[in-house]
C-alpha cells in the first residue's frame, strides 16, 4: 500500500503542459502570414533544376556564383547545403537581362 501511494505522489508532481497545435504548425502553401514562402532545395535537387552536374554545383557555382547566406545556408551548422530557389532564380534573371541588353 506505501509504494502505491508513492507513486501515485510521484506522477501528480509533474507539470501537465497543454500543447496547442494549431500554434506550433507552419503555414500551408495558401496561407502566406507575412512571410515570404521559399522552396528549398538539396545540392541534387538545385543541380537537376539549374541542368548543371552536382560536382559543376559543389565545385564551381558554391561559393563563386552562389553565396553562402544568401543562396544558400547550413541548417544547424551542419555539413548539409539548403539552396533558396526563389533567391536563386531571382539573381539569374537579373543576371540574364543585364547581359543581354547590355549588348545593344
Amino acid at each position: 500500500m506505501q509504494s502505491q501511494t508513492s507513486q501515485s505522489t510521484i506522477h501528480a508532481k509533474r507539470p501537465v503542459v497543454a500543447f496547442n497545435q494549431s500554434q506550433s504548425r507552419p503555414a500551408s502553401a495558401g496561407q502566406n502570414n507575412g512571410e515570404p514562402q521559399y522552396t528549398y532545395l538539396t545540392t541534387h535537387e538545385i543541380a537537376a533544376r539549374l541542368k548543371y552536374s552536382v560536382i559543376a554545383v559543389r565545385n564551381e557555382l558554391k561559393d563563386s556564383v552562389l553565396i553562402e547566406g544568401v543562396h544558400y545556408f547550413r541548417p544547424f551548422g551542419g555539413r548539409k547545403l539548403l539552396f533558396i530557389w526563389e533567391i536563386i532564380e531571382a539573381d539569374m534573371r537579373k543576371v540574364g537581362s543585364q547581359t543581354a541588353f547590355g549588348r545593344f
